[in-house]
């Protein structure tokens, strides 16, 4: 049976608005558990285990891929600090907040940083189109889904950097 169409789209059409066509049928249904559960549980997300900073741009969740690409900055200010405070410690406390950071706390909750983020965006769209949900399925499909030409695009960045920064700096 078709909805007409004045009446508001279920929570599952705008997850699906959200997420965009690319891996719909598995994030659709992670979101339908932590949507009944009123949390994210804990899933294992492969991409962001090998290309975490890259899988936030792809998803378009540019804050978390800014946290990624700086938090080894932080992690670095943390170990001289507490180089200072205990002489030895600074590098091992890097190294396990950087890889556990990267290695086992994105992949383990990337998800649920996604569900998250989707939840937010429909409670935005909502708040901002009350009543108008033609308008808030576009403010979904136009904040969600992939983008995947900015990930390529940063990588040729950073590659084209290096390679400068290279050849500014010859060897020797």
């Amino acid at each position: 049976m078709q909805e007409p169409l004045d009446s508001p789209p279920s929570v599952a059409t705008l997850y699906q608005a959200a997420v965009g066509p690319k891996r719909q049928d598995f994030y659709l249904a992670y979101f339908q558990r932590a949507h009944q559960r009123g949390y994210a549980p804990i899933s294992w997300n492969w991409p962001v285990f090998f290309f975490g900073f890259f899988w936030f741009l792809y998803r378009k969740l540019y804050l978390w891929a800014l946290a990624v690409f700086f938090f080894p900055s932080f992690a670095l200010i943390a170990s001289g600090i507490i180089e200072d405070l205990a002489p030895g410690l600074g590098q091992p406390v890097m190294m396990t907040l950087i890889f556990g950071f990267h290695l086992i706390y994105l992949p383990m909750y990337a998800n649920g940083i996604y569900w998250r983020w989707a939840r937010r965006e429909i409670e935005r769209a909502r708040a901002e189109n009350p009543g108008q949900h033609a308008a808030q399925l576009e403010h979904l499909e136009a904040a969600g889904g992939c983008n995947a030409n900015l990930p390529f695009i940063i990588f040729g960045v950073f590659t084209a950097i290096t390679v400068l920064l290279g050849s500014l700096n010859p060897p020797g």
